[in-house]
């Protein structure tokens, strides 16, 4: 069961992604072409560009995380390894440099394509975290309610306060392009400490495993064992509960007098009725009675049968399966069973008839 600090630890993570990605939708475009310096021409090519690449790397780094194993967890590390790269990437992006058109115009593609990158780098494995935090879906609900309520909130908290902060460090004798820097640090510092938060608060409770990891190999095997995939062990574990575990049994018929009864496949004869074959394993501990009960026919009757000692076979008096011969029990198909209800009311509609017309000649 989830607890109220992890709702709200998984919440702080959505609140950080969301606080740096308003201020990028709604100043980023305005700080480019009035305080860096960029045309309106270079700035879109920009995002265009930096959007083709943002669209490579999202499916590469989900392969990554994926094959990621620590003592942590699978997606969970990337919140406090990539937390200080966002906060510095996002600084980077707001800082003017003293350069010429093109040196802004190269810092301004390196800066913008890194933030693209650390920001994948951190949000697909935050948003992939909720498959291995529980694996109730009433509680992933739960969980997303507390994830788009920090997120709204952080919205709001960087929208209302990034004009403040930048006209605050003006008043403070700073320049356009010092202000806008200063502000982002204000805002990446907070982002900082909301992966912190999301990352100390929160726990991978549900364990995967893929085909290939990254990471600690001995941890990895502690954590997870081999590499079978955890479905096919549910499935495994399922089929035994249903089943049986055919070693344990196999335990039993050797430990003690246990009869124990196998089918073969089902084989058919000429006609296509199901010839019934039961195979019967008898124990050592049978062996010191002079009488025994053996199965006969598919129907599962008990048949006293007197058998001596010395009569039995081999196969029998060792333990070993033999195969009994049964009398085949021929069956109709449905199908002509079927064949044979259409004719028998054919033949009944045209006696009804040929009455119905012999009365009414009789009538007449």
């Amino acid at each position: 069961m989830a607890t109220l600090k992890e709702k709200i630890g998984y919440g702080f993570g959505d609140m950080s992604s969301s606080m740096f990605w308003k201020i990028f939708s709604y100043y980023l475009p305005f700080f480019y072409s009035n305080i860096f310096g960029l045309s309106l021409a270079d700035a879109g090519l920009l995002m265009l560009v930096t959007r083709i690449w943002d669209a490579v790397s999202d499916p590469m780094m989900g392969v990554i995380a994926d094959r990621t194993h620590t003592r942590w967890g699978k997606y969970r590390p990337y919140l406090l390894w990539i937390a200080a790269p966002f906060a510095i990437a996002g600084i980077l992006l707001f800082t003017t440099p003293d350069m010429g058109t093109t040196g802004k115009l190269v810092w301004a593609y390196v800066t913008y394509i890194l933030m693209m990158t650390v920001y994948t780098a951190i949000n697909v494995p935050y948003g992939a975290m909720l498959g291995v935090m529980t694996d109730d879906s009433n509680t992933k609900t739960v969980f997303s309610s507390y994830r788009m309520f920090f997120a709204y909130g952080g919205s709001f908290i960087a929208l209302g306060a990034w004009e403040p902060l930048c006209n605050w460090f003006k008043s403070m004798d700073y320049s356009n392009a010092s202000s806008w820097q200063y502000a982002m640090v204000c805002i990446a510092t907070l982002c900082f400490l909301g992966f912190l938060f999301c990352f100390s608060m929160t726990r991978e409770h549900v364990k995967s495993v893929a085909s290939e990891s990254i990471g600690n190999h001995r941890q990895r095997k502690k954590n997870y064992g081999h590499r079978r995939p955890v479905q096919a062990q549910q499935r495994r574990q399922q089929h035994q509960q249903s089943h049986g575990d055919p070693g344990k049994a196999r335990d039993a018929v050797r430990a003690g007098p246990v009869l124990l009864a196998r089918k073969r496949p089902r084989q058919l004869d000429a006609h296509g009725a199901v010839l019934p074959d039961l195979r019967q394993v008898v124990t050592k501990d049978q062996e010191q009675q002079s009488h025994e009960h053996r199965y006969h026919g598919a129907d599962g009757h008990l048949i006293a049968q007197p058998c001596a000692e010395g009569d039995r076979p081999a196969e029998q008096r060792y333990g070993r399966a033999e195969p009994q011969q049964h009398r085949p029990q021929y069956r109709i198909p449905i199908f002509l069973r079927l064949t044979a209800l259409g004719v028998k009311a054919d033949e009944m509609q045209c006696q009804n008839k040929q009455r119905q017309a012999e009365h009414s000649g009789g009538t007449r």
